[in-house]
């Protein structure tokens, strides 16, 4: 039976340039598109590089308890080293960009993370782990 290949995360963006520069200055991703379908605006983001493998998380809470604002929730990004994770950080917060948590170390798989928040308030986890 073939297999649905996960391909991409769409988000509603008000302010698309900001989401843009975001992704650009803290995650290297490039403009891959950029086009209007009537008053609509697409954009999409991508890496140069093909090989990166995409991880889809889920999350199972305790009792099927509602989701809060501290939800686990995110985009996670695997980087080379500690230095990168602190070198996207300092970068996030001279863009004002919110440090939601860490930078942390957490045992494996996770490792060295930090979190933070894109213009639309979305997660994004930038991480050297130990092993994936």
């Amino acid at each position: 039976m073939p297999q649905p290949v996960l391909t991409h995360i769409a988000f509603n963006c008000p302010d698309i340039d900001s989401m843009v520069e975001f992704y650009r200055d803290l995650a290297g991703l490039e403009i891959v598109l950029d086009r209007r379908d009537g008053d609509l605006r697409v954009v999409w983001l991508g890496l140069e590089r093909d090989a990166a493998p995409f991880l889809l998380v889920l999350l199972q809470r305790p009792g099927n308890q509602p989701v809060s604002p501290h939800a686990m929730e995110h985009l996670g990004f695997e980087c080379q080293s500690r230095a990168e994770v602190d070198e996207i950080v300092a970068r996030a917060r001279k863009r004002g960009a919110p440090l939601v948590e860490g930078p942390d170390e957490l045992p494996p798989p996770v490792g060295y993370f930090a979190i933070v928040a894109d213009p639309n308030g979305n997660r994004v986890e930038f991480s050297c782990p130990d092993s994936v």
